[in-house]
């Protein structure tokens, strides 16, 4: 479960889920999310998988576009 604010506003509150439903431990699957906000559900293909500095990396592939989101080894 998420929620985003932007200037004290809620601008998302979602449940997200992830399947892996590639082969096993390939860092591939599925993304779907729910928003509560206007009750639609959007599903994209991704990814997470280190990159070279070790960070773990979780990208979502639509037909709007690619985004990344990155997080930091400690």
């Amino acid at each position: 479960h998420g929620v985003t604010t932007m200037n004290g506003l809620v601008t998302a509150d979602f449940e997200a889920y992830a399947a892996d439903t590639g082969e096993k431990g390939d860092g591939e699957g599925l993304y779907v999310a729910h928003s509560n906000l206007d009750s639609e559900t959007s599903s994209a293909t991704y990814t997470m998988l280190p990159n070279e500095a070790g960070n773990m990396v979780l990208t979502l592939y639509s037909d709007e576009g690619v985004i990344s989101y990155i997080k930091n080894a400690a």
